[in-house]
């Protein structure tokens, strides 16, 4: 794993808890949003990445990038940082590896996240 992402928590519980005021049912609205939302842009990503189009990487990532730190989803924010960066510069180096480390917490996330909901 990459170590910036390594050090981070997988889910940031007090960032969490001052998005939703410690309301179950927003949690569970939110975490369904967010959910589908990451799972539903993936394949697009995943597809930019494979093509080497550079400004939809970014601009993908980006958007990734926000809805993952709103919701506290620390690591999965790191991977989508280093993708969107990636995007900007027009470097492929490191993107194929950014999007597995996204995959991968993404997963952790989303197992974290229905425990709370």
């Amino acid at each position: 794993m990459d170590q910036g992402a390594a050090a981070l928590p997988v889910l940031d519980r007090t960032m969490l808890d001052e998005v939703t005021g410690g309301d179950k049912e927003l949690l569970e609205e939110l975490t369904t949003l967010y959910l589908d939302d990451v799972e539903g842009q993936f394949a697009e990503l995943a597809n930019a990445v494979q093509a080497g189009e550079f400004e939809r990487i970014a601009a993908i990532a980006h958007g990734l990038k926000g809805a993952s730190a709103s919701m506290g989803a620390t690591q999965i924010a790191h991977f989508f940082k280093v993708l969107e960066e990636g995007g900007r510069s027009g470097q492929d180096a490191g993107l194929a590896d950014a999007l597995h480390g996204a995959r991968e917490a993404f997963a952790r996330v989303g197992s974290l996240l229905r425990g709370e909901a």
